[in-house]
């Protein structure tokens, strides 16, 4: 006999609220603003996807960039890839955030790129700036190897091969850093700041930012100290033992602890003398950002034209919001913005300086995300009443400033590849390009009489504005790898070099209406206040610091100046009075970094930009000839450029094992594929349309018996397409009887905004009543979910379910 139970269809529509979705569990949505499509090329290791024709370059570059940097993890870890690594890249860290490939943290900002361990995918947005795109590249490039060479490259080999070994953050994040960087002097900055003050861990300990940086040092005294072959033989001997530990042992003759002394003893004799050659930040500035009342975060501090006020984004209330605080006395006048919490402001941008005041200092403009773009926001002080200037075309903006004339705001911006400078007239409302090349130009300040704009680039000497286009055209320059100061008229197509010092970076330019230009140099081996003269071009120290200052902003008559510092671990803000009377009489010392950068060369610190230099010369492209094609190629590619909405039809769909018979998708023998089947007769990459491929993400099959049911025959299976699009979970526990087993299948969606759910599932359960009969309890259904996400905190959700419950009496 059998009782059955239809449980009536239910049919809710829920709209999520602010308050809900942010304290209940379905926490911030991750919306799908644009539909991307996407192409791929391939390269001899690697297959770089990309979206819209405008971004071919850049997967050039990044073609360029993972290869060079392959070939010197191959010498550093003397290991090489057993199968093709994909790499995605996002032209903004706006798209990236609306990736499905891995699930990121609801403040992504920092994210500059992701490795995951379930494909082995690396997947990277561009921020602007080439020098940055192609260390994050590098870096990632290290997960990557490590996966395939410690890993077997899946969390499903992991998983089926009971790999156990873990590394540290600072192992691993360390010496990706490392290998992509050699030393820099940001690094340097926090390594001094955390000796002098004494808070560095050791490195069991070392965990956070921190083990980015301080794991970075750990390998850069190893290769100082022992030489860069210890690398490699570190990792064999971990590979070999699958102990960290006697990787050390064996190849340093020093434990883990061992090595922490003595590398911390080497940094304390490095940077200790510094305490007594500079000097502290608060020795010549107010510290403005006390411990208590404001956060450990304080960024982008921009002081009003008349000097009475400063505005900075600050994370004191657990979101980064804009507060304004008095210069006189630094007591907080209100918070013009609360961050991070609402739809209007999403994110604040907070790596750039992104703060300007209008010159009556009754408005102040700022860069926002929301809703998948970056706006210019105009805040009134007075009545705290939102403008948003909105630029559909511009992926990306980042930092701002107002014109001393109050008509204009110029602001740097990426399209595609390409960050430029932009000037925005507010009256007109029209947008100009002014520099429109490959080269990446950011931090725009105005001369005193806004008609022309100083910014910082990488363009070495090519002063010719909107000439140079190709991706390629940076290995040739071979200067991406340092930035000067830049002058351009408005109007004028020809840049002027204000400073030009190869092996030093000068940025963050401002200017007071007095004429004077100030800007932060790192030229002594930590970031230095200087006051350059425009007529003569000579400069003029300002500060000579123990920790670097890394943000400014000046007031209109020059008589204050505020600055960002690393201080005790936090990121403060300073201010000090009468900055342009600061100069500083004795020649700065340049530290220990300066002389060693002074000593060695880019290509020695990091090998992997010598070999994308020795790749280009090579003749893989064709500089010449792609510049010649470059112009007839646009209007072409332009037409492709349109992004459609579109639909994958199943049909074409292609599951992992047998995309191995098609090599233009995927190839398992790397030694089989040929980089000549992919390149056209002028030596550029030939774009792919990417189809649809599924493979496995896990597959966990163990089989047991009880006593109870017998045999048992557990299977959990989750399959994905290579962006993350579309997800399939399969899980089941058979037994001999498909009555008495559990099975579900479920199905996402995510290509769209709208994201789609299906699932059926069946679980079956017996037990003895209190009559002694056998009953078998089942339970089986359907269901499907749709959710439409307005922003980041709303949504509404519609839920189908279909339920059926089933007693069988007769059991036995």
């Amino acid at each position: 006999m059998k009782a059955r139970i239809l449980l009536t269809v239910l049919a809710s529509i829920l709209a999520t609220s602010l308050t809900y979705s942010q304290y209940f569990s379905y926490g911030k949505n991750r919306v799908q603003y644009e539909n991307f499509e996407w192409r791929y090329l391939q390269s001899k290791h690697f297959d770089i996807y990309y979206y819209g024709a405008k971004n071919y370059k850049l997967a050039e570059f990044a073609s360029m960039s993972v290869e060079s940097a392959y070939k010197q993890l191959k010498d550093d870890f003397d290991h090489e890839l057993s199968d093709r690594i994909s790499v995605i890249i996002y032209d903004s860290h706006n798209d990236f955030s609306q990736t499905n490939i891995v699930t990121l943290p609801t403040s992504a900002e920092g994210i500059g790129g992701v490795t995951d361990k379930f494909k082995n995918r690396m997947t990277i947005p561009f921020d602007g700036k080439y020098d940055d795109f192609r260390r994050t590249i590098h870096h990632e490039l290290v997960h990557a190897v490590f996966n395939d060479m410690f890993y077997g490259g899946s969390l499903n080999s992991i998983i089926q091969n009971n790999i156990q070994l873990v590394f540290p953050l600072w192992f691993e994040e360390g010496l990706a850093e490392y290998t992509a960087l050699g030393w820099d002097t940001n690094t340097d900055m926090f390594i001094r700041d955390a000796i002098i003050n004494n808070y560095l861990s050791p490195i069991q300990f070392l965990n956070g930012y921190y083990s980015y940086r301080g794991g970075q040092s750990v390998w850069n005294y190893i290769v100082e100290e022992y030489g860069r072959e210890k690398i490699s033989e570190i990792l064999q001997s971990i590979k070999t033992s699958r102990s960290i530990e006697y990787g050390f042992r064996t190849s340093i003759g020093l434990s883990v602890q061992e090595l922490s002394d003595v590398w911390m003893e080497a940094l304390k004799k490095r940077y200790y003398p510094e305490v007594a050659e500079r000097q502290r930040a608060d020795a010549i500035a107010t510290l403005l950002t006390k411990r208590g009342d404001f956060g450990t975060y304080n960024t982008s501090g921009a002081i009003s034209p008349q000097g009475d006020k400063i505005a900075f984004i600050t994370n004191s209330r657990g979101y980064f919001d804009v507060v304004v605080i008095s210069s006189i006395d630094g007591r907080k006048l209100k918070t013009l913005i609360r961050g991070e919490d609402n739809p209007d402001f999403e994110e604040l941008n907070i790596l750039n300086p992104n703060l300007t005041w209008s010159p009556d200092g009754a408005k102040v403009a700022l860069s926002t995300k929301t809703k998948g773009r970056d706006d210019i926001a105009i805040i009134d002080y007075n009545t705290k009443k939102i403008e948003k200037i909105k630029f559909p075309s511009i992926d990306a903006i980042g930092s701002v400033s107002w014109s001393p004339d109050g008509s204009k705001i110029a602001f740097d911006g990426n399209i595609g590849p390409f960050q430029d400078i932009f000037v925005y007239d507010i009256l007109s409302k029209q947008l100009t390009n002014i520099t429109k090349d490959i080269f990446s130009d950011s931090e725009p300040a105005w001369s005193a009489d806004s008609r022309s704009v100083f910014f910082v680039s990488d363009r070495g000497e090519s002063l010719r504005l909107g000439e140079t286009t190709t991706s390629y055209s940076l290995f040739k320059e071979n200067g991406i790898y340092q930035t000067d100061i830049y002058q351009v008229t408005i109007g004028n197509s020809l840049a002027t070099q204000i400073t030009n010092t190869p092996l030093w970076n000068e940025f963050q330019p401002v200017t007071t209406q007095t004429g004077k230009l100030v800007f932060i140099s790192d030229e002594n081996g930590i970031q230095n206040l200087k006051e350059l003269n425009l007529r003569t071009r000579t400069t003029i120290p300002l500060s000579d610091l123990q920790s670097g200052i890394s943000q400014i902003s000046i007031s209109a008559d020059g008589s204050k100046l505020v600055f960002n510092s690393i201080n005790d671990g936090y990121l403060d803000l300073f201010l000090i009075k009468s900055p342009l009377n600061r100069q500083i009489e004795k020649p700065v010392t340049n530290n220990y970094w300066a002389n060693r950068r002074a000593s060695e060369t880019q290509t020695q610190r990091v090998p992997a930009t010598k070999y994308a230099q020795e790749l280009f010369e090579e003749g893989v492209i064709s500089i010449t000839q792609v510049e010649v094609k470059e112009k007839a190629a646009k209007d072409s590619l332009a037409s492709e450029d349109e992004e459609t909405n579109s639909t994958i039809d199943f049909r074409n769909y292609v599951f992992a094992d047998d995309v191995i018979q098609d090599s233009t998708i995927y190839l398992k023998d790397i030694e089989a594929f040929t980089i000549e089947d992919n390149l056209t007769e002028d030596g550029r990459y030939v774009p792919n349309e990417y189809r649809l491929k599924f493979g496995v993400d896990i597959a966990y099959n163990p089989s047991f018996y009880a006593s109870t049911y017998g045999s048992y025959a557990l299977t959990q299976f989750i399959i994905s397409d290579l962006l993350g699009d579309h997800q399939i979970a399969l899980g089941t526990n058979f037994v001999f009887d498909l009555r008495e087993s559990d099975y579900t299948i479920q199905y996402g969606n995510f290509k769209n905004r709208t994201n789609y759910f299906a699932n059926y599932f069946h679980t079956s359960r017996r037990y003895q009543n209190f009559f002694g009969e056998l009953i078998r309890y089942r339970t089986y259904g359907l269901g499907g979910t749709i959710q439409y996400p307005f922003d980041k905190f709303r949504r509404v959700d519609f839920n189908l379910p279909l339920l059926n419950v089933e007693l069988d009496y007769n059991s036995s």
